[in-house]
């Protein structure tokens, strides 16, 4: 239970990714690289909470390279990416691991399944910041212990840093 609260405190203590960019387990990876990383294919366009939102397939590039873990098993990856028409922002990340990702030729882990999700929501024109973040694995970790992770993380009550100035802080 302390542990718990000691990485929720820290976490809490930790500044946010710049606008424009994913966080995993303290990398970043931003939106531009997503142009040079996937191919993408038109899918349709739909209204999405009231704004004109384009959406496409995404496919990982086979000329992409990784340069960590993390982005070896986003380029394993294929799904849906939206993009705000008047923006120009993307809005909605959904992806799923295609096959299997082995670490150490297999020996270190393998990734048997992996789904992420990301919504954000518009705050202001052109500033879109994270409103649902979920991600999801299953694998095998040095042949023997299976393992399944999965976190949620919501976002909501966004405020300029002047309202958050003028609100008075909680005692204690």
């Amino acid at each position: 239970h302390s542990y718990a609260l000691k990485r929720a405190h820290a976490a809490a203590q930790r500044p946010a990714p710049p606008i424009g960019e994913l966080e995993f387990a303290g990398r970043s990876y931003p939106f531009s690289r997503l142009a040079q990383d996937y191919l993408f294919r038109p899918l349709t366009t739909r209204l999405w909470n009231g704004r004109t939102t384009w959406v496409y397939e995404a496919a990982p590039n086979p000329e992409a390279r990784a340069r960590s873990r993390e982005e070896k098993l986003l380029l394993h990856s294929a799904g849906e990416v939206w993009v705000d028409a008047e923006d120009q922002h993307v809005t909605h990340i959904q992806i799923h691991a295609t096959s299997p990702v082995r670490y150490g030729f297999g020996l270190l882990a393998v990734v048997h399944e992996a789904d992420l999700l990301l919504d954000l929501q518009r705050i202001a024109p052109g500033v879109w910041l994270p409103q649902t973040t979920a991600f999801h694995a299953q694998a095998t970790v040095l042949m023997l212990d299976s393992i399944t992770r999965a976190k949620e993380q919501q976002a909501y009550d966004y405020q300029t840093m002047e309202a958050a100035r003028q609100r008075p802080l909680p005692r204690r």
